[in-house]
């Protein structure tokens, strides 16, 4: 098998695995968005501890929108080798994406005994790809 044909087939078979990712992430998205929304209607009157289940949801939505993005991370693999990959540059501060990904993972952390502190005062704005 030539060099060409072995990139073109792995190239393929990340498109296909991308796609069968997607599929079943779709509905899942649908799901925290609506149950997001359903939450957003009730009170902690009406509903004691209602903030624990937003914060629950809202990381569940996180998460999912980070394995779309994973997924498309394994497009970009046959990207990078054809040439065609390119950095999303935008004015983003680094500090607050920090605090985000310390965020997502707080469960785990705490679940482990772990601490981990984000010391960032100031914001460190630059030109970034927020997603990689």
């Amino acid at each position: 098998m030539s060099l060409e044909l072995a990139v073109r087939v792995r190239d393929d078979f990340l498109a296909i695995a991308a796609h069968e990712l997607r599929t079943p992430l779709t509905p899942i998205t649908i799901q925290t968005g609506m149950t997001l929304r359903k939450l957003s209607e009730l009170t902690p009157e009406t509903f004691p501890g209602i903030g624990d289940f937003v914060r629950m949801a809202e990381i569940s939505n996180h998460q999912v929108k980070r394995l779309i993005r994973l997924v498309g991370d394994l497009l970009d693999v046959g990207r990078i080798s054809g040439g065609k990959f390119t950095l999303i540059r935008e004015l983003t501060d680094l500090s607050k994406i920090v605090r985000e990904v310390v965020e997502r993972y707080k469960p785990e952390l705490d679940g482990t005994g772990t601490v981990c502190e984000v010391e960032a005062d100031t914001p460190l704005v630059g030109e970034w790809d927020p997603v990689r």
